[in-house]
């Protein structure tokens, strides 16, 4: 966002999201101009608000705790004490936002299954990252979570698992007002060539493919997520 804002000759000005429930409202009341939070492009969202182009393709997993004794066992037996399948997750409890992506995905598992899977809504202010803290804490058993997101948490939590896949690719998009098809319009053009740029390779990599340097973000004292500070 910022080298778009850069490109387009702006000020970007950052608006910490303090409840997810409520973004697409404060969007289409002007509040902010677009949202950027690891959202996914469903149908029932679009009646509401405008999408950009797809800045990454990602999938939903299911995020789950190992043994406790896992670093004594081997993989494979460690493993097969997990969760395999979607069928598996009947009767389970699961902890996710209800105006998440995730809710109607499972709602539908449940219908494809056969069998129930027991929702339990938390507050819009819970974020992923910290539903998936809990589950590394032992406060709940289940969340779900897009990989990208899941598999940076792992580095983190290495006593947690996210492999199990339940749902197809999913599009991760900016969002904005569903009046502003000149700003989507605008940032389409210029997301879909900087995306073949090394600078958007680059940035990718930072967040997604780098261990070392996610460790050094999460423990620095303008960490977002904990500090509720931006650097």
């Amino acid at each position: 966002l910022k080298k778009y804002a850069k490109h387009i000759g702006v000020e970007l000005e950052v608006i910490p999201i303090n409840n997810m429930d409520s973004v697409f409202e404060q969007l289409n009341q002007g509040i902010g101009d677009v949202v950027a939070a690891n959202l996914t492009i469903t149908q029932e969202r679009l009646q509401k608000i405008n999408f950009t182009h797809p800045i990454l393709i990602t999938k939903q997993v299911l995020v789950q705790r190992k043994p406790d004794n896992w670093k004594s066992l081997s993989k494979k037996k460690w493993k097969s004490q997990l969760l395999q399948t979607p069928l598996d997750l009947a009767d389970k409890t699961i902890h996710i936002r209800s105006e998440s992506a995730f809710y109607p995905r499972l709602k539908s598992l449940s219908n494809e299954i056969g069998a129930p899977i027991n929702i339990k809504s938390v507050p819009g202010e819970t974020t992923m990252e910290l539903l998936i803290e809990k589950v590394a804490n032992k406060e709940i058993d289940y969340t779900i979570a897009d990989k990208n997101i899941a598999i940076v948490n792992m580095w983190h939590y290495p006593n947690i698992d996210a492999n199990l896949v339940i749902s197809l690719d999913q599009k991760i998009a900016w969002s904005t007002r569903s009046n502003s098809d000149s700003l989507t319009s605008s940032i389409n053009r210029w997301l879909k060539d900087f995306q073949k740029t090394k600078k958007f390779k680059l940035l990718y990599r930072k967040y997604y493919n780098n261990q070392r340097g996610f460790n050094k973000r999460v423990n620095h004292d303008y960490y977002t997520l904990t500090s509720g500070n931006i650097s």
